[in-house]
């Protein structure tokens, strides 16, 4: 999600009068660094998780749309970056998985993002290195705002709401700022 909204507001530019701002948490920008790191070992909990809800997410679409996909070989994909070359690829018209993640991500387009843009990141997210965040591209920016707390894992800005503490932190870091943009 935040990485197409970035990709977005980098290919809209100047062109969307209405569009007064972009905001993003933990976007992957650049998918071939964050498949490699969501593929090593550290990551194989989460890597699991996320293979296994696409495998059966594309099997309920086949179900829907008989014939549209061979899923013969489907059980032996045993990475994101195989499902991602053998499905997602083509069916977003790509020649294969390096095409798309090469394409895809907003890391081609943020030096031309024209309207107010907040990334929030974490630098511990464990498959977002926070090294991509740290280019000139990004931190010299006129219009991009990256706040990046040294602790929140991938999207895990959550609190107890102890000691005055915020429990819906980076929700209200986008509102606030969003806000400011009407």
């Amino acid at each position: 999600g935040g990485n197409l909204i970035l990709k977005a507001g980098g290919e809209l530019g100047q062109t969307e009068p209405a569009l007064a701002g972009v905001a993003a948490v933990c976007p992957n920008i650049n998918p071939t660094v964050c498949a490699s790191a969501l593929e090593g070992p550290r990551n194989f909990i989460y890597h699991r998780h996320f293979l296994t809800r696409l495998k059966a997410r594309l099997r309920r679409k086949a179900a829907l749309l008989p014939g549209k996909w061979d899923l013969s070989q489907l059980d032996r994909i045993a990475t994101i970056s195989e499902f991602d070359d053998r499905y997602t690829a083509h069916d977003g018209g790509y020649r294969d998985g390096a095409d798309y993640y090469d394409r895809a991500g907003a890391r081609h387009v943020l030096d031309t993002i024209a309207v107010p843009t907040l990334i929030i990141t974490a630098q511990d997210d464990p498959f977002i290195p926070y090294s991509m965040f740290t280019v000139p591209k990004i931190q010299r920016h006129p219009l991009i705002r990256v706040v990046a707390p040294r602790y929140g894992g991938h999207c895990g800005f959550f609190h107890q709401g102890r000691n005055g503490e915020d429990p819906y932190w980076a929700e209200n870091r986008i509102v606030d700022f969003l806000l400011g943009r009407l």
